[in-house]
């Protein structure tokens, strides 16, 4: 397939995958906050990944919600890793 020519796997080391990966999670968990109706701002989902939660009750609600959409994604990548089926 013409992607795989482009996929040069020097440059996709472990480190660079785990820092898309991270990078792909976050924005996950806002887009679907955001179709959900809960939207949270990019800045609070950052904050929520160095556990730094709100002190406004709403705003705090919507990180703990974005975190779990985080770490779902997360427990779904390992069994994908480790060759299970996710679904």
């Amino acid at each position: 397939m013409w992607w795989r020519n482009r996929c040069d796997s020097r440059r996709h080391t472990p480190r660079n995958l785990s820092s898309l990966r991270e990078l792909v999670r976050a924005m996950n968990s806002y887009y679907s906050n955001r179709i959900e109706g809960q939207s949270t701002y990019p800045k609070n989902i950052e904050r929520t990944l160095r556990l730094d939660f709100s002190d406004k009750p709403d705003i705090a609600r919507l990180q703990r919600l974005a975190l779990a959409h985080f770490e779902a994604e997360h427990e779904l990548e390992q069994l994908v890793e480790a060759g299970e089926v996710a679904l």
